[in-house]
């Protein structure tokens, strides 16, 4: 393969993971979004935040690892390195707000909304390329031969289907003589 064939199949890789990590991230805030409605009447607002962030940010860390960067299950330190980056994504989008409170006490809301999105936006491509580069890389050396993937589930379903359905003509051959599928038992196929 030729250095630039390498270099813009590496670079739709980066893309392709950088979408995988923008749907991961957004359906778990979603979803945190919704459990945080549904929680306002049993907890404090801020109590609940922080569960959904901590559990939130642990959900999110393993669909990364899993399928935004395909480097498998992920350990302590990277979940903890990774709600690293969550808080210093915190701290920049917080710093932001308070700063345009301060240029600016009257901001109207299209303008806070504009600085918390710029912000936020910013922090999580930051956030993408300290995860890609730094906390869930695939450990595995070059050397090594790749781990096996498990087949999906489908794929299994049917293995066991025809398994089944193999052992069940293989039942009905010796229990009815008659069947088309005499041959395939010798001790039948005799008159």
């Amino acid at each position: 393969m030729s250095k630039t064939a390498g270099s813009t199949q590496q670079k739709w890789n980066a893309v392709a993971a950088f979408a995988r990590f923008v749907v991961c991230g957004g359906s778990v805030t979603m979803l945190s979004a919704t459990a945080l409605i549904l929680l306002d009447d049993l907890m404090p607002l801020a109590l609940a935040n922080a569960l959904l962030t901590i559990a939130g940010t642990f959900v999110t860390t393993e669909l990364n690892a899993r399928f935004a960067f395909q480097s498998g299950p992920t350990s302590w330190t990277a979940h903890l390195q990774a709600a690293a980056t969550v808080l210093v994504a915190y701290l920049v989008t917080t710093g932001a707000m308070l700063g345009l409170a301060d240029l600016d006490p009257n901001a109207g809301a299209l303008t806070q909304q504009a600085v918390y999105l710029t912000a936020s936006g910013l922090a999580g491509i930051a956030r993408f390329l300290v995860l890609r580069a730094f906390v869930l890389v695939d450990t595995q050396s070059p050397n090594e031969p790749p781990i096996p993937h498990r087949p999906r589930a489908s794929a299994r379903l049917r293995g066991t289907v025809r398994t089944i359905n193999r052992n069940a003509m293989t039942r009905l051959d010796t229990v009815n003589p008659v069947s088309p599928n005499i041959f395939r038992n010798p001790a039948l196929a005799t008159p």
